[in-house]
């Protein structure tokens, strides 16, 4: 039981028969310290999971200037050390591409809620290619939305809003 003066004398013995004895003193405010810092630790790191902006799992495109391809679903899953995106799901009327495709190539984080990766890419009456030039995907805060934009293109559908599902 704690005394009045809110200390506790803790003894430990060791059992393996040397003759050692220690004690050590813990006052409440210690252990309520303790306890105050591994909670604000605990909240610390989901904060950072949560604000870390995950860029894996499901999304989907928004209508932008190429409307026949919103509704597109794209799986964002690990693949060994890279992260890659899968076409998962079309809209009825799409033609470009088809569901299987990996439509985010190499996707690597350069930042804080951002990544590069090469973009399966279909100029009309040409095949697919994957653009030249690594595009930017941006996780936006809440980790709900992420755009995509690539520089120097003035391509139909250069600037896109995703939508996260699952």
């Amino acid at each position: 039981q704690w005394e009045n003066d809110f200390q506790q004398n803790i003894t430990i013995e060791d059992q393996s028969g040397l003759k050692s004895r220690k004690e050590i003193t813990v006052s409440k405010q210690g252990l309520i310290f303790v306890g105050v810092m591994v909670v604000l630790v605990s909240l610390c790191l989901i904060a950072l999971y949560v604000l870390g902006r995950p860029i894996e799992g499901t999304w989907t495109r928004q209508a932008d200037d190429n409307s026949t391809l919103a509704g597109m679903k794209v799986q964002v899953r690990r693949d060994g050390a890279l992260l890659e995106g899968e076409i998962v799901e079309m809209p009825a009327n799409a033609y470009a591409f088809e569901v299987g495709q990996i439509k985010w190539h190499m996707i690597k984080k350069v930042g804080f809620g951002k990544y590069e990766y090469y973009d399966l890419t279909h100029a009309d009456g040409t095949d697919q290619y994957y653009y030249g030039t690594s595009s930017l995907l941006t996780v936006l805060p809440g980790g709900k939305q992420l755009t995509v934009t690539t520089d120097g293109s003035s391509a139909r559908g250069n600037y896109q809003i995703w939508v996260k599902q699952k």
